[in-house]
């Protein structure tokens, strides 16, 4: 469900990039001077992207986070400075 999200977000930013009547690729710049507003939708679509892929679970066997490398307690499901959602082995060996 969330790779779907993504997925759709990332079509979304590049349609946004995309001018369907020449078919020619925009440049982020010129989108930003001639519509402000798909631009702020540009910028949005990232920013969700980056929270929904810190969603992901990424699989870890030690005691620091795998996306920032800090110390992350083995109790916690989210690493407190980045909030990447961490899987732990060890967990998913219980499972």
């Amino acid at each position: 469900m969330i790779e779907e999200a993504i997925s759709a977000l990332e079509f979304d930013r590049n349609m946004i990039l995309f001018n369907p009547n020449t078919g020619e690729n925009l440049t982020l710049d010129y989108v930003e001077a001639c519509n402000p507003m798909n631009y702020k939708l540009y910028i949005a679509d990232g920013i969700a992207i980056e929270a929904l892929k810190k969603q992901l679970p990424l699989e870890c066997n030690k005691s620091s986070c795998p996306r920032c490398g800090i110390y992350t307690p083995p109790s916690h499901v989210y690493c407190s400075h980045c909030g990447q959602r961490i899987l732990r082995l060890e967990d998913k060996v219980l499972r």
